[in-house]
């Protein structure tokens, strides 16, 4: 086990393409981290109280909802970084949609999503639409055929995009 901060980042992804996965990790501040564990080796014990069994709840609620929140902000294809394309045009796409230096997983789907949770402006809405257009032009551009690898990643994107933009505007619409 590691323990870490990550500056200005209070929830992050950790992982890579050649993991297949990542880990949610969740930043407690370290008074949180302590109180916490001394609950769950208290739990069960005498020293266990209803006061503590609250204060637990109170914890665990907090990072379920973090959790929640993140899960929400995931694009349902589960990827947190573009797919490798061998097209220059998805490879585009890609890099204006996922940037090295966003802080916060899932590129501008995530950012699209999080703006919706948190009641913000919609800044990601109209880059959204400009890549999904991006990359429908290119999928249907029967003159030169995608391969079955990159059609399917940027068919995957498409969805991932087409459903953030339709949730960004149901709250735009109905607010």
């Amino acid at each position: 086990m590691y323990n870490l901060e990550v500056r200005d980042a209070h929830t992050f992804f950790v992982g890579g393409e050649n993991w297949g996965f990542a880990v949610w990790v969740h930043n407690l501040t370290p008074e949180q981290c302590a109180r916490l564990e001394q609950l769950y080796v208290q739990k069960g014990g005498t020293g266990f109280s209803e006061a503590s069994a609250r204060e637990l709840a109170q914890l665990e609620a907090l990072v379920a909802k973090e959790a929640a929140f993140v899960k929400a902000t995931i694009p349902k294809s589960g990827k947190l970084n573009a797919p490798i394309a061998s097209d220059s045009t998805l490879v585009d796409a890609y890099k204006n949609l996922w940037r090295p230096r966003d802080v916060n997983p899932g590129g501008t789907i995530g950012e699209l999503l999080r703006e919706v949770e948190s009641g913000g402006p919609l800044t990601h809405l109209a880059k959204a639409k400009g890549r999904l257009q991006q990359l429908l032009n290119r999928v249907n551009d029967t003159s030169n055929p995608l391969s079955a690898a990159d059609r399917a990643g940027a068919e995957r994107v498409i969805s991932d995009l087409k459903d953030a933009i339709r949730i960004a505007e149901a709250r735009a619409t109905h607010g």
